[in-house]
């Protein structure tokens, strides 16, 4: 069967709509308050260290207030302890993000199956520096011109899913995530329009509120939605690689 984006938009519903679909929004809501928190945190101490390395007049300090109250989460923590939380929270993105992939493809009626946890370490180990490698690709592709970045961003779609499933390395997932988008580079990109689409979609209601509700609610609120879209995201690519990697198996037959 080839790739159907309307099959996986449906397969990734049926999931986020099931009980390990509530599991996962579960769990990545409490991380994405918890990203927030120490983004924020960061943004906060990295001003006000800035403030201080200039030595900033006291009738500048209106700003540094400015600076807090468009973070209402942030907490008073040192920018270098912030800098490492950050990294560690990129570390816990990418284990949750292979646990879920794997939940996903399951078809265990558990909500957490046992194969989630399956060489977890060294699945994590590789997808992590999967994600680094494909960032940096992404990030230098984006630099030069802002074309290749994207290009490159739609040609590894599939790298967490070769890592989780198919226990790829490194470059290996990095060269199949490629192969497989080259072979379904149409579905994969309205896949993907339609996924952003959506999470434009799921922003609308922070936007309309967020001027007349309080900004801790209108933050916790928008990290809420974006990660259910993020949960909706992660199942409908898996269901999508699923769909892709069988086809060409058939092929190889």
């Amino acid at each position: 069967m080839s790739l159907q984006v309307g099959t996986a938009l449906q397969r990734g519903f049926d999931q986020l709509t099931s009980e390990r679909g509530a599991l996962f929004v579960a769990v990545f809501v409490v991380f994405g308050i918890a990203n927030t928190v120490v983004g924020q945190s960061l943004s906060v101490a990295f001003n006000r260290a800035v403030f201080e390395a200039l030595d900033v007049p006291p009738s500048a300090a209106q700003q540094q207030q400015t600076v807090g109250a468009s973070n209402p989460l942030a907490l008073e923590i040192p920018l270098a302890v912030s800098l490492v939380l950050v990294i560690l929270l990129f570390v816990v993105s990418i284990v949750l993000s292979v646990a879920a992939i794997r939940s996903f493809a399951s078809d265990s009626t558990d909500p957490l199956p046992s194969e989630a946890f399956r060489d977890f370490g060294r699945t994590a180990g590789v997808a992590v520096a999967a994600a680094i490698l494909s960032g940096l690709v992404v990030g230098i592709g984006a630099i030069f011109l802002i074309l290749p970045g994207l290009v490159f961003a739609i040609l590894f779609t599939f790298v967490k899913q070769e890592v989780a499933l198919n226990d790829s390395g490194v470059i290996e997932s990095l060269t199949e995530s490629v192969d497989i988008v080259s072979d379904n580079a149409i579905e994969v990109v309205a896949l993907l329009v339609i996924l952003f689409v959506l999470g434009l979609v799921a922003s609308v209601p922070t936007l309309v509120l967020g001027a007349v509700i309080p900004s801790v609610i209108a933050t916790v609120l928008s990290t809420v939605l974006g990660q259910v879209a993020n949960v909706y995201g992660i199942a409908t690519v898996t269901a999508a690689y699923q769909q892709a990697t069988a086809e060409q198996a058939d092929e190889a037959v």
